[in-house]
């Protein structure tokens, strides 16, 4: 895994066509996508600790990522793919979440079958 990025790296990136960033490890500072587009991106078998507030997030991919402390806050995850993740203790208070697929995520011990999504903490 790769500790030497910035946000600022990942949105320039993005910005110039890149939508692949699988296998990172973005802890240890802080990672804010607050409002962000980032449609399509591909955050596959990564390890994020980060702010996803209010982004744009639809059809991206977090199969296979442990999110376990990532706020969704009113982002727009629709057809997302959370396939196999680890989600405890993220936040996906008002997300949107329709298509968002959840099948074989953990949280908590509990496994998500095909149809399940995750509730808002309120």
């Amino acid at each position: 895994m790769c500790n030497k990025i910035t946000t600022e790296q990942i949105l320039k990136r993005y910005s110039l066509g890149e939508r692949v960033f699988t296998n990172l490890e973005l802890d240890g500072q802080v990672f804010d996508f607050s409002n962000q587009s980032l449609s399509n991106i591909d955050f596959s078998g990564s390890f994020i600790c980060a702010i996803f507030k209010n982004a744009n997030l639809v059809g991206a991919n977090f199969s296979s990522t442990n999110i376990k402390t990532c706020d969704f806050t009113d982002a727009n995850l629709a057809y997302s793919n959370f396939n196999n993740a680890a989600i405890d203790g993220a936040v996906f208070d008002g997300a949107k979440l329709i298509g968002a697929c959840f099948e074989g995520a953990t949280e908590q011990g509990y496994v998500y079958a095909s149809n399940d999504i995750p509730k808002s903490s309120c």
